[in-house]
């Protein structure tokens, strides 16, 4: 019984790809696009299915990596890293 109800825990933890741009609102060529940039991480099954945990879309989600700075706020975050050596 335990092992069954933690095979529907993974199901509901894995979002497709339809599902993921159905919840972020998105093309399927941005999150294409997305997945040649690394942006989301995302697991690959038999070199065809794409699938991608929910926890890390709302990682993402909440997270600055997507999120679109100003000329300003890139300058600014680019002397800071050159001052702070990182």
């Amino acid at each position: 019984m335990e092992k069954l109800e933690k095979e529907n825990q993974t199901k509901n933890d894995l979002m497709t790809l339809q599902e993921v741009c159905e919840l972020l609102h998105l093309k399927r060529s941005t999150l294409y696009s997305w997945n040649t940039k690394r942006l989301l991480p995302y697991i690959k099954l038999r070199n065809r299915l794409v699938f991608y945990r929910r926890e890390d879309i709302l990682n993402f989600v909440n997270s600055d990596v997507h999120k679109i700075r100003s000329k300003q706020q890139i300058q600014d975050a680019a002397i800071s890293n050159i001052l702070h050596g990182k």
